[in-house]
C-alpha cells in the first residue's frame, strides 16, 4: 500500500500526459479497491 502514498509526478501537469496519467491512476485505484473489498469479505 506504500505505492499509494507516493506523490504523483509533476509531469501530470502537462496537457499531453494528463489524460493517460489519470486513466492509469484510476485503474490502479480500482484494482487496489477491488483487492481491499475482496480481502474484507473473506
Amino acid at each position: 500500500m506504500s505505492s499509494l502514498e507516493v506523490p504523483p509526478p509533476p509531469v501530470h501537469r502537462s496537457g499531453d500526459l494528463a489524460l493517460p496519467y489519470s486513466v492509469d491512476l484510476r485503474g490502479a485505484l480500482r484494482r487496489a479497491w477491488a483487492a481491499m473489498t475482496r480481502r474484507r469479505r473473506s
